[in-house]
C-alpha cells in the first residue's frame, strides 16, 4: 500500500464535536499484508452514540468488529445498557457505586461482579461456574491461587508450585516481553509489539493480551 503502513488517513466530526468517520490502515495478515482495516461511520441519537458500521470486510486482531445493527443503548444517566458488537444484551449497575454488577450476554451467559465499599473489584463470577477473586495483588481462580502481581512481573501458580515470570516494559509502561527461567536458560513466554498508534500489532502477543483481559477490564 502507499503511504504509512500504520496510519489514520481520515477523521471527521460533526458540529457538536462527535466523531462521524474514522479510517485506519494497518496489518491485515500475520505474514505482512497491509491495507485498510477500518472505515467506521458513527451515528448518534442526540449526542449519544447509537451505531457504528464498518465499511471494511474481514476481522483483524486489532480492528473494530461489527456484530450488530442498533449497536448501543443507554440508561437516562448515560450509563451503557447494551452493546450488540460485544454481544452484551444488558448491563445492570449498582446504584451507589455506579459500577456494573451483572452483564447479560446475548447467548444467555451472565457475568456478576462484586466490589468493596470503595468500588474495588473483589470477585467475578461467570454463569459457567468459573470464579475469579482479587485482593492485594493476589488472584484466585476457582479458589486456587492463580497469580501474584509484583513490580517486576508476576508469580504464577501451576501444579502446586509457584514460578516467577518477569516483564520487560517500554518507557510508556507497555509490557513488550514476558520471560521466565527454564533450567539454566530464559524462556520467552510472550512478546507484544505495538503499532504507530499504540495499538497491539496483529499476530504478535494477542493471545497473551486476551488472557490478561479479565484482570483489568470489567467485561
Amino acid at each position: 500500500m502507499n503511504g504509512e503502513d500504520y496510519s489514520i488517513p481520515n477523521m471527521s466530526y460533526d458540529a457538536n464535536g462527535n466523531i462521524t468517520n474514522l479510517q485506519r490502515n494497518g496489518k491485515t495478515t500475520p505474514s505482512g499484508g497491509w491495507g485498510a482495516i477500518d472505515n467506521l461511520n458513527y451515528s448518534y441519537n442526540g449526542n449519544r452514540l447509537s451505531q457504528i458500521t464498518d465499511g471494511v470486510n474481514g476481522n483483524h486482531d486489532v480492528d473494530f468488529v461489527q456484530r450488530g445493527g442498533a449497536n448501543y443503548t443507554f440508561y437516562d444517566d448515560g450509563s451503557l445498557k447494551n452493546d450488540a458488537n460485544e454481544q452484551i444484551q444488558n448491563i445492570n449497575y449498582d446504584t451507589f457505586l455506579q459500577q456494573p454488577i451483572q452483564v447479560q450476554l446475548t447467548d444467555g451467559r451472565t457475568i456478576n461482579y462484586y466490589y468493596d465499599g470503595g468500588g474495588k473489584l473483589l470477585k467475578t463470577v461467570y454463569s459457567t461456574g468459573e470464579v475469579w477473586e482479587f485482593g492485594n495483588g493476589l488472584i484466585y481462580k476457582n479458589s486456587q491461587p492463580y497469580q501474584l502481581s509484583m513490580p517486576e512481573g508476576r508469580a504464577t501458580y501451576q501444579n502446586g508450585t509457584w514460578g516467577l515470570e518477569f516483564f520487560y516494559q517500554d518507557h510508556l509502561g507497555n509490557t513488550r516481553v514476558s520471560f521466565k527461567a527454564n533450567g539454566n536458560q530464559l524462556e520467552k513466554v510472550a512478546e507484544t509489539a505495538f503499532d504507530g498508534s499504540g495499538r497491539p500489532s496483529l499476530g504478535r502477543g494477542a493471545e497473551w493480551l486476551r488472557a490478561t483481559k479479565c484482570f483489568s477490564e470489567p467485561f
